[in-house]
């Protein structure tokens, strides 16, 4: 809605103080009474904001100019929510298509969407100013158009001329009648009427003087009026409202999809990573730009609350050594790699491919786990000639490693496969020194949920630049996940920890 629409509206269902009241309200008063008129018309329903709108006297008086057919550069204004309406119409659209955006980036979701939004609304004032000044400048002509011959007529005055006209005639006559008489009394006559002849004669003249000039400047009006309406419709012209508003136009219908689309995906990611259920408001003809606006900053919030208690740590799993060789530790003391898989996968010419779970790999007391940022290592057999402090670079093995599938939502019941992650080398096993990277392919994601596979390369990179095969050199590989979750601060000493 432009400014004026709202003032409109404002007045016609809040009502509005008078001067005298406004100079003796106290500032804390005014600023109370600013936010309930806000806050009133903010709850008024949309229906009621367009039925304020389109019967509103400013609405009607553009419709008329815009049937008229002699503003065309109003076709782009005809419409009351011409802005809502646009936003609306794309929406709607887009209301069964699936986006393309991953929903477990949802920093740079919310980041990004919070910028297109920005520029919609910067645009959708701008549009809106565009349309006021269109429409302004159309009944500012036309007044001038219904006013032009009146004022000038006024400004002319004929009858003035007339009756000076008349009175010359009158006095001519008058001292020609006058003109035999012998009396002093006719004789007076006379020189009175001849003083009036002289008068009236130069009165005339200068009336008729003065209505060339009036016509003259009526006459620079209405070609200066003529040009100005001209600049309406020429190409690449400032006052061309119509064609600048286009520009903007496909500017802002850009955004405001990618936003939309965006804002569905964050959703869909509050759901899956925090587990909140937010609900993005449906299309609706008015005010569903700012309602995107109230539903973004909503989730930021809920997200912010959701992570101020969120505890970051970094954990190494073993993959192919048993979690635990003490009975009294883990209830399934066996590697997370079976042995028949790691033998298949280390043995000479063995794939390198592992596969493993993370279900159970964490104490009860944490929940809302998140991948962060994630890493891998190996330890070799030789592990002496491989030591960090060798005098060496360790030997190393590139490996990709592929996180679970992850639910859809934009189709029930199916995954979707996670980006892999490469690591270029992978070298020996250091607790001291966890290198580790935040690949969009696991960020936000959960680790216990589906299948993890890791391809190590059948190659060995040497310190001294050359390959070797892999053979059987690799005894345990190690992976590293930079996770952030809630810990049930209740629940201490924890159930069981065996990492």
């Amino acid at each position: 809605m432009n400014r004026r629409e709202v003032v409109m509206v404002s007045a016609a269902m809040l009502g509005a103080a008078t001067a005298s009241q406004a100079a003796t309200r106290t500032p804390a008063l005014a600023v109370r009474r600013r936010f309930q008129a806000t806050t009133a018309l903010a709850n008024l329903a949309p229906a009621d904001i367009q039925s304020a709108i389109i019967n509103s006297a400013y609405s009607t008086r553009r419709n008329t100019l815009v049937a008229s057919g002699r503003y065309p550069f109003l076709a782009a204004f005809s419409d009351d929510l011409y802005v809502d309406a646009l936003v609306y119409q794309l929406t709607s659209q887009l209301s069964a298509q699936v986006p393309a955006y991953d929903i477990y980036q949802l920093e740079s979701l919310v980041s990004s969407t919070s910028g297109l939004l920005d520029r919609c609304l910067s645009n959708r004032r701008d549009m809106y100013d565009l349309g006021e000044r269109a429409i302004q400048h159309a009944m500012d002509y036309d007044l001038f158009q219904q006013q032009n011959q009146p004022q000038r007529e006024i400004e002319l005055s004929s009858s003035t001329l007339k009756q000076r006209t008349d009175e010359l005639a009158g006095q001519q006559k008058a001292a020609k009648a006058f003109g035999g008489a012998t009396d002093d009394l006719s004789f007076g006559f006379v020189e009175l009427a001849k003083t009036s002849v002289i008068s009236l004669t130069d009165a005339v003249a200068g009336e008729q003087v003065r209505q060339k000039n009036v016509n003259t400047k009526w006459d620079a009006l209405v070609a200066y009026q003529a040009a100005l309406q001209d600049r309406h419709v020429t190409p690449g012209c400032p006052l061309n409202y119509s064609e600048r508003y286009g520009r903007i136009e496909q500017i802002f219908a850009q955004d405001i999809q990618i936003a939309y689309l965006k804002l569905r995906c964050i959703q869909a990611g509050m759901k899956q990573v925090f587990g909140l259920d937010t609900t993005l408001p449906s299309p609706q003809p008015a005010g569903y730009l700012d309602k995107m606006v109230t539903y973004l900053r909503d989730v930021a919030e809920q997200a912010a609350l959701s992570t101020q208690y969120e505890v970051e740590f970094d954990h190494i799993f073993s993959l192919g050594q048993a979690v635990s060789q003490n009975s009294a530790g883990s209830a399934s003391a066996g590697p997370l790699v079976a042995a028949a898989n790691w033998s298949a996968a280390m043995g000479n010419d063995g794939t390198g491919l592992i596969q493993f779970q993370l279900a159970n790999e964490f104490p009860t007391p944490i929940s809302n786990l998140r991948i962060r940022a994630i890493g891998a290592a190996v330890i070799f057999n030789n592990g002496s000639g491989d030591s960090i402090n060798n005098i060496y670079h360790p030997r190393s093995v590139a490996a990709v490693i592929t996180p679970p599938q992850t639910p859809d939502p934009f189709s029930a019941g199916s995954f979707k496969n996670r980006p892999p992650v490469v690591v270029g080398a992978a070298t020996w096993f250091d607790p001291t020194q966890l290198r580790m990277s935040s690949p969009p392919g696991v960020v936000n994601v959960d680790p216990r949920k589906g299948t993890w596979q890791m391809q190590l390369s059948p190659n060995l990179l040497n310190p001294q630049g050359t390959m070797q095969g892999r053979g059987t050199s690799i005894q345990e590989v190690k992976l590293y996940l930079r996770l952030g979750a809630i810990v049930d601060s209740s629940v201490f000493p924890w159930p069981s920890l065996d990492w």
